[in-house]
């Protein structure tokens, strides 16, 4: 069976979401806010994709190093992964969290087949 999203679109409503409950206080582009994006019912994640400096793709929306890793001197795409995969993301409170940036790869992988 192809999946056509104009087709199902018509006739539901299709919900997609990068986070899960705002007020979770999960920093978005983190296999846990996916997560619970899809708990709360999204059948669709969107995301953000990134290249750094060595050419990974990476889950990370561009130029939001200051809002997102409380890093205002950071450019990723500058940076090797191996920089890269070290930082880690700030939570509402600007405070730091034990989430770090995702490979593309990584994403894929784990929701195969889940939405």
């Amino acid at each position: 069976m192809k999946f056509d999203l104009r087709e199902t679109a018509k006739e539901h409503r299709i919900v997609v979401c990068h986070r899960g409950v705002t007020g979770g206080n999960i920093p978005c582009n983190t296999m846990p806010a996916y997560k619970i994006a899809l708990l709360e019912g999204a059948h669709m994640l969107e995301t953000d994709v990134s290249t750094t400096g060595d050419g990974e793709l990476v889950i990370f929306h561009p130029h939001m190093e200051k809002d997102q890793l409380g890093a205002p001197e950071c450019d990723i795409s500058q940076m090797p992964w191996h920089e890269v995969k070290e930082l880690r993301y700030t939570n509402a409170d600007n405070r730091p969290t034990q989430f770090g940036i995702l490979k593309l790869d990584e994403f894929l992988e784990e929701f195969k087949g889940k939405c």
